[in-house]
């Protein structure tokens, strides 16, 4: 027969990760520190440090909340 678009589902779901409950934000803040990173000439910028954190956040699922004064959630590198 003939294959149409409607025939195959468009967005195939990842295999990983499993999501078993969805937390939402309802408040609060991103606070995102950048410092650059330097090459050992320590003059050259070869990326950044992101220092990520949440300030007053707070998080509702399905049944319950909670929330956090202050979360450290990481460091994301990017190169340039």
């Amino acid at each position: 027969g003939t294959v149409a678009s409607t025939s195959i589902c468009s967005l195939i779901p990842p295999a990983t990760p499993i999501v078993n409950q969805e937390w939402n934000a309802t408040g609060g803040t991103i606070e995102i520190i950048t410092d650059a990173l330097y090459a050992a000439d320590g003059i050259t910028i070869t990326g950044y440090t992101h220092n990520i954190k949440f300030v007053n956040v707070n998080f509702s699922g399905p049944s319950n909340s909670f929330s956090f004064t202050e979360y450290t959630f990481g460091n994301h590198e990017t190169d340039l």
